[in-house]
């Protein structure tokens, strides 16, 4: 039995590896009973997607999963743009929802985010104020809501033999998100071609949230820029992100 440790932020869960027999599984075991359960409910409802390991069992705050065979990813050359658009198009059409914007919590959210960042002066009132602003012209009048993956990197990702690739990971699956948001922590992480990439989603038939990609990416980096504070994880800030979003420069 081998025993890892996996980190980052909040991820304090102890995951080992076990063969029973000719069988191979993996052994997460996390800190609550309520986190494993919320877990295990996502995984049952995506089995379909053949995007994580599939649940095994689940015994109070344990979880048994299937061990993914497959070519771990060179974290120097990032993913082909065809592989990355299926990854987030099979998991975003999945029970997605387009909801009037004013209806959901996101703008406050935003305003709640930057207030907090303020206050711990990460930001000056001047950013902070223009980020609240473009935060609302950006809000669409309608949003997409509904699975999401928020930690696409290539030690979180493994290669099938025909090309496609799998979701390792299973604590960063997250559900009634406002989806894109994982696509802006993806092109965060990697020199992605944006339009290659949309275009790519687009004849997936995914939702079209690229419609308000400087919307998703404020709501992405405020979120994120609250959580690298809360965990002591300066270093992480993207200052000059924070500045250019906030004189309404979105990604290029």
């Amino acid at each position: 039995m081998l025993r890892r440790w996996r980190g980052g932020f909040d991820k304090q869960q102890r995951v080992y590896l076990v063969e029973i027999g000719a069988a191979r599984m993996k052994q997460l075991v996390l800190p609550d009973s309520a986190l494993a359960a919320e877990i295990a409910q996502n995984l049952e409802h995506l089995a379909h997607t053949n995007l994580f390991p599939r649940l095994i069992a689940r015994h109070r705050g344990e979880l048994w999963l299937e061990y993914i065979e497959g070519k771990t990813l060179d974290p120097d050359v990032p993913p082909s743009i065809a592989s990355i658009a299926d990854v987030f198009a099979r998991l975003y059409r999945v029970d997605n929802r387009c909801v009037r914007t004013a209806d959901e919590p996101f703008v406050e959210q935003i305003l709640n985010e930057l207030h907090f960042l303020e206050s711990t002066g990460i930001v000056s009132a001047e950013t902070a104020s223009s980020l609240a602003g473009q935060a609302r012209g950006a809000a669409p009048a309608t949003i997409w809501v509904g699975y999401d993956y928020g930690d696409a990197r290539s030690q979180n990702l493994v290669e099938m033999p025909d090309g496609r690739l799998r979701v390792i990971d299973v604590e960063s699956i997250r559900r009634g998100a406002l989806i894109g948001t994982g696509v802006v922590r993806a092109l965060s992480r990697w020199p992605l071609d944006r339009v290659d990439l949309f275009a790519h989603l687009e004849r997936s038939g995914t939702p079209p949230f690229w419609t308000y990609m400087s919307f998703l990416e404020i709501a992405f980096l405020t979120t994120w820029t609250k959580r690298c504070v809360l965990y002591k994880k300066h270093a992480l800030i993207d200052h000059a992100a924070l500045e250019r979003l906030a004189a309404g420069r979105g990604s290029a």
